[in-house]
């Protein structure tokens, strides 16, 4: 009988053994395809829609063809992991309202970012340059220039980015000024919507929808929802995002890959901790025979 357990309990501490010392190349092939299989085929695993997330949304729905919002991309190419499907979704919502869409950044990466994604993208709409949107390119000067922009954008940006003027530019007829913005959205992974609140918001009232990278989101926080009206946080917040408006796209695929990822590697710890109580208490049975 005595020969028996010790042959059960030396077959239990070699699976233990093994799984102890599974050779680390396999985790990471594991984690290849942990990321992969999403990529190639969203599973679509469910995630709660936030009360920010929401607000943005239901701010973002009220817009109609009469508003003018300032669209500004303020982050480089480094935030597009995190924030790109943010940027396509509601870039999205808003084409949906039919509202007019003035492109602007701060950054000086920005300009990638429209050309090559947001302005392809809405002209495939039926909507006109210079009447239903436009693109004024890059600025500088951070918060200095957006205290100048809040009372007089010609003397900050006198051209879009073709070179005319914007007095040439029907779209930007009666626009000058915080006060004729109905809606500022900004994508942001440092300051850049700290300078809207300070010299639009505050001065003007004049509405803020924050899109966040989350190492940022917390310190944001407080401005919600009094100076700004909305806030996407961070990935996350992007793939709900593309669940309100019904379009699931690389947030999403994101999503699912950060959630099966981070349920494999719960499964390692887990595993890890039984094999190492285990391959204890069936070594302190060993010391006792």
């Amino acid at each position: 009988m005595k020969d028996l357990l010790k042959e059960e309990v030396g077959h239990k501490m070699s699976i233990l053994e093994k799984l102890g010392n599974v050779d680390r190349r396999v985790i990471y092939w594991i984690v290849v395809f942990c990321i992969a299989i999403p990529y190639i085929r969203p599973l679509g695993i469910p995630i709660s829609i936030s009360n920010v997330t929401q607000t943005a949304y239901n701010e973002i729905s009220k817009l109609n063809q009469n508003s003018i919002v300032w669209f500004a991309v303020d982050i480089g190419v480094g935030g597009l992991p995190e924030l790109g499907g943010g940027i396509v979704a509601v870039f999205d919502h808003v084409i949906k309202t039919n509202a007019k869409i003035i492109l602007v950044t701060g950054a000086l990466e920005g300009t990638l970012l429209i050309n090559d994604i947001l302005i392809p993208k809405i002209e495939k709409e039926t909507r006109t340059y210079g009447i239903d949107y436009v693109n004024l390119g890059y600025f500088s000067g951070e918060e200095v220039a957006k205290t100048r922009l809040a009372t007089d954008i010609r003397s900050v940006i006198p051209n879009d980015i073709y070179e005319t003027t914007l007095d040439e530019i029907p779209i930007m007829a009666n626009i000058n000024q915080a006060t004729d913005i109905d809606l500022v959205i900004c994508f942001d992974s440092g300051i850049s919507v700290d300078g809207y609140v300070r010299q639009w918001q505050s001065r003007f009232n004049t509405k803020i929808i924050g899109v966040f990278a989350a190492v940022i989101v917390p310190q944001h926080y407080p401005f919600f929802p009094t100076q700004i009206v909305g806030m996407i946080p961070g990935q996350r917040g992007c793939a709900e995002y593309e669940l309100l408006i019904g379009k699931p796209g690389d947030a999403i695929k994101t999503s699912d890959v950060m959630s099966v990822s981070h349920i494999f590697m719960i499964f390692l710890i887990i595993l890890g901790n039984i094999q190492f109580i285990a391959s204890k208490y069936i070594k302190g049975d060993k010391r006792h025979d």
